[in-house]
């Protein structure tokens, strides 16, 4: 009798065309013969994933959790549900979520490594499948940019020969490498937001000067929405300046600084807000020397700046311990209090 695999390859292509996404992952698993034609089939011929989040942490060599999210909302759960399983090899998928989880023993063998190149080819189908646009992307290396496993996802990432679409993406790393391979993979027409983070705090100082090459992307230019958990500079505030919305932390700011950002901002038509947080400010008795008497309220120092685009630029300063949280947005005249000062 023959097999089912044995039919035309036409016939499986169009018998696998009209199953959902669940049906044909479930069907690669059947045979090693299902599994390897199914990978080679072509991006157009599969059916679409329509995951809203993807989630990559690799954390080790011998650890790496996928989480594939349909609908938001069932994540903390399913942390849970891990906190109280031993490692293993561990396939759910319930609660609007599909996840993949494998960790090694202590007694690393082939035969587990094997089992973690089948953890990053499901990556690679899940990525293959996904048409639709993703909400978020999230890479999480707690390992070195030199460890195998991070090479064989890059390697599998850079294969499948596409932009991967999604509106905001996060990446926690420790080297500019990561962060430079993941940006580099992303449709910068489509990204809406990035958020760059430290994945070890410790590792700001190391690496505040080392993202050069990620502030040159396509995709760092292009989009409109930055959170950068590491500490920008005097020197490098310029790679940001182009971002409608910011969340930035600096270890200390110049006043020549804050007067470019100002003036920038001024004269943006896109500029939305941002949000500083400055560890030490040089000295907060030249705010009022460079931009006049502010307008006090609840603790807090503002001025007001009329924009190119008629609205105002309003710049609030407030001084709290440990900390000088300096916000400047874009606002209405109208959201202007009474009896402060627009300055042309």
């Amino acid at each position: 009798m023959s097999s089912i695999i044995e039919m035309p390859e036409l016939v499986l292509e169009n018998i696998i065309g009209f199953l959902d996404f669940l049906a044909v992952y479930t069907l690669r698993r059947v045979c090693k013969d299902f599994r390897n034609f199914i990978n080679e089939m072509k991006k157009s011929k599969l059916p679409d994933s329509k995951f809203k989040k993807i989630h990559v942490f690799l954390k080790s060599e011998e650890m790496i959790r996928l989480t594939f999210i349909w609908s938001f909302g069932s994540q903390i759960e399913i942390e849970r549900y891990f906190e109280k399983e031993k490692p293993g090899f561990i396939d759910l998928i319930s609660q609007g979520m599909c996840l993949k989880y494998f960790e090694n023993n202590k007694n690393y063998s082939k035969k587990e490594d094997l089992e973690m190149d089948r953890i990053l080819e499901i990556l690679k189908f899940v990525l293959k499948s996904q048409k639709s646009i993703l909400q978020d992307l999230t890479f999480t290396f707690n390992s070195s940019q030199d460890s195998i496993t991070f090479h064989k996802m890059s390697n599998i990432l850079k294969s499948l020969n596409q932009n991967f679409q999604t509106k905001r993406l996060r990446i926690s790393g420790a080297r500019e490498l990561q962060f430079l391979t993941i940006l580099s993979l992303i449709d910068s027409k489509i990204l809406e937001g990035i958020r760059i983070l430290p994945v070890n705090p410790l590792l700001d100082f190391a690496m505040n000067s080392e993202m050069n090459q990620v502030f040159g992307t396509e995709q760092w230019k292009n989009s409109k929405e930055i959170f950068f958990g590491f500490s920008a500079t005097n020197q490098n505030v310029e790679h940001f300046r182009h971002f409608s919305t910011s969340n930035l932390h600096f270890e200390s700011i110049s006043m020549d600084v804050l007067n470019v950002l100002k003036e920038f901002y001024i004269n943006s038509p896109n500029f939305e807000l941002s949000h500083l947080t400055v560890k030490r400010l040089e000295d907060t008795e030249s705010l009022s020397t460079a931009w006049g008497a502010p307008f006090e309220f609840q603790y807090s120092r503002f001025w007001f700046f009329r924009m190119k685009n008629s609205k105002i630029l309003k710049i609030r300063h407030r001084h709290v311990v440990f900390s000088v949280p300096i916000w400047f947005t874009c606002i209405e005249a109208g959201n202007v209090p009474q009896g402060a000062i627009i300055q042309d």
